[in-house]
């Protein structure tokens, strides 16, 4: 994650991994580099899909509630591109 862009502190703290850690693996700084690495990888990559798929529920919801309280023409306003 530190290659693509995040703050390594904003690592440590969605991960709940210690920021001397996520130093580490980020400055190639650990002996089992390809292992550790790769399972934070992961890790990361599963929370951020599960985060993004529970908010894109969430907007469903909402989405969902607005339209069955909106008259004809307030749909077709949102439906349309």
């Amino acid at each position: 994650m530190d290659e693509l862009g995040f703050d390594q502190e904003i690592i440590a703290k969605v991960s709940g991994v210690p920021q001397r850690t996520i130093s580490d693996i980020a400055n190639w700084r650990t002996a089992e580099l390809n292992e550790v690495r790769e399972t934070y990888r992961l890790y990361l990559r599963k929370y951020i899909r599960d985060e993004a798929a529970r908010l894109g529920f969430t907007v469903l919801k909402r989405f969902e509630e607005i339209v069955k309280d909106a008259d004809f023409m307030t749909t077709m306003r949102i439906a349309a591109p």
